[in-house]
């Protein structure tokens, strides 16, 4: 009899341990739909999906880091902190969630404690990519970009694939002034991740290839960055500036036209939308544009010009 009840137990505990296995199989697969929705800035459907997750199995800890990350990218850091701190609860040496416990923290400024982290993930992993990433990004905050590039060069002799070291090598070249150097990473970046879901890797390339004289390279590349955020002003700016230099104010104002209804109070873009006017002889629309960067401060040549057409206009 009492081999009887065994066998019956057994058979239960192995029931029960298959279902699990099956809930965590369906669990993994939905964790990763989340990160699919993340990285294409779909933060909403992402925590909707991380939220059920977690009703589901409340043990879940890579969901926490999940939610965290999506705090990050809210610039919700205090709730980034929280949800790392529930991770860490539950999987306390886990090093993504101590990663981005300390990304988190030093995004308020508190830079020290971030450090901590990361040298002591360092201390049990020196090959740690995602924590020599986090000192390579204090680094780049701080106006350090040499000190950036150099703990970058050793993260990518590590893993010569990962896509956000190679994006901040690009980012801290930049910096540097070495074009061709950034540009190279950014190329990179997307070899390896054709899908990148950051505009500003395009943002970077473009700017780079403006600073290489290839403005055909950097309008295509603003282009693309902005067909992931249609909604950045300083993009429609940037094209602006091509055309202009190039001559075709036309198209230079149709641009700035655009990034003016995004944001109607940068004194830059009715200076560069006067300039154009001016150009093309309509110096009516040029006096307007520059009075009203004029009044919206911060571009003295634009007062200047303002006076100056208020004088040849009076004539």
């Amino acid at each position: 009899m009492k081999l009887k009840y065994l066998i019956i137990t057994v058979l239960l505990i192995s029931v029960k341990l298959s279902s699990y296995a099956q809930d965590k199989t369906s669990l993994d697969k939905m964790f990763q739909t989340s990160l699919e929705k993340y990285k294409a800035n779909q933060f909403e459907q992402a925590n909707a999906i991380l939220d059920f997750i977690l009703e589901s199995d409340s043990t879940y800890y890579k969901a926490y880091i999940g939610k965290a990350n999506i705090s990050i990218a809210k610039k919700q850091y205090r709730t980034a902190v929280l949800n790392a701190n529930w991770a860490l609860d539950l999987n306390p040496n886990d090093t993504d969630a101590l990663c981005t416990k300390a990304k988190a923290i030093s995004r308020t400024r508190n830079v020290s404690e971030a450090i901590e982290i990361y040298q002591s993930i360092l201390k049990k992993d020196p090959k740690s990519v995602a924590a020599i990433n986090g000192l390579a990004r204090i680094d780049y905050q701080q106006k350090r970009y040499k000190e950036a590039a150099k703990k970058l060069n050793k993260a990518i002799k590590y893993q010569s694939d990962h896509s956000e070291t190679l994006f901040n090598l690009a980012s801290a070249y930049f910096k540097l002034k070495d074009y061709s150097r950034a540009a190279k990473y950014c190329n990179k970046v997307l070899k390896i991740n054709p899908t990148f879901r950051d505009e500003s890797v395009y943002t970077i390339r473009g700017a780079c290839n403006n600073k290489l004289n290839n403005p055909v390279g950097a309008i295509l590349d603003y282009r693309e960055a902005l067909k992931l955020n249609p909604m950045n002003p300083s993009l429609y700016n940037n094209i602006a500036l091509i055309f202009t230099r190039q001559g075709k104010y036309e198209k230079a104002i149709k641009y700035l036209d655009a990034s003016i209804k995004i944001y109607a109070k940068s004194s830059v873009t009715y200076y560069n939308r006067g300039l154009a006017y001016n150009f093309l002889g309509k110096h009516n629309k040029a006096y307007v544009d520059f009075k009203k960067a004029c009044d919206l401060g911060g571009y003295d040549d634009a007062c200047g010009y303002y006076q100056s057409l208020k004088k040849k206009l009076k004539k």
